[in-house]
């Protein structure tokens, strides 16, 4: 499973788009709309492109020979491998929402933070010292009104990034590489390695439950993490 997006590419374009129109919105077809649209889009193919760059390159490494990453139309790579899922969860689409008439009405729908329940399975991760989860989202037309055809991406935080880190400062760096799990974790960056600790997210086990309750998902498989890679500081040959 890998979890990366734009690599800044997606807050570029935002940034772009604040300096020449602050937070002003833009009328539908035109062409300033399209042109933010493309550049919207070109940074969601960036972004699955990595994704596929990062998992191929653990594919290589476990077989021992070189694998071609695939991010157009062709899922399956020179090893035979597939990509099954690839999900956005910070990105705009259209949604056709029913409105207190019943009538139809196509809206933007703006999902930060949040993963769609349209387009088939999704996975709902822990922290790298949780369980994560394969989720089939509940298709009844009135469960996707309600929810916006959108669940939660993942457990979400509980700390700040500076309050992680504080806390991790005050712990031995060396048991943060090892989860209760006994999953290892591979970040030789320590602001990191203290920003993402366990303690620092919410309990990914009452986030599905909650969505089960209230009959937004069922779940499909839970998945136990072997190994967390999050960078190296340093090449090796």
């Amino acid at each position: 499973m890998v979890h990366s997006g734009s690599r800044g590419l997606g807050t570029q374009v935002l940034e772009e788009h604040k300096a020449k129109y602050a937070y002003r919105g833009f009328v539908e077809d035109t062409e300033e709309a399209i042109q933010y649209l493309e550049k919207h889009d070109n940074a969601m193919n960036w972004a699955r492109c990595n994704r596929s760059l990062i998992a191929h390159r653990f594919l290589s490494m476990l077989i021992g020979s070189e694998v071609q990453p695939e991010c157009g139309d062709n899922e399956t790579t020179s090893d035979g491998s597939t990509r099954v899922l690839d999900i956005f969860h910070n990105y705009l689409s259209k949604w056709t929402f029913i409105d207190e008439n019943g009538e139809d009405i196509d809206l933007w729908l703006h999902r930060k933070g949040a993963a769609p329940s349209n387009c088939g399975p999704v996975v709902i991760p822990g922290s790298r010292g949780a369980f994560s989860y394969l989720v089939e989202p509940i298709a009844e037309e009135q469960i996707q009104q309600t929810s916006a055809a959108s669940l939660a991406h993942g457990a979400g935080r509980r700390w700040t990034r500076l309050k992680a880190k504080k806390a991790g400062q005050r712990m031995n760096k060396e048991n943060l590489k090892t989860t209760d799990l006994g999953s290892k974790v591979i970040c030789e960056k320590t602001e990191l390695l203290y920003e993402e600790m366990p303690e620092a997210y919410k309990n990914i086990q009452a986030v599905i439950d909650d969505l089960v309750n209230f009959n937004l998902v069922k779940v499909i498989a839970v998945l136990r993490p072997l190994i967390t890679y999050k960078n190296r500081v340093r090449v090796y040959e």
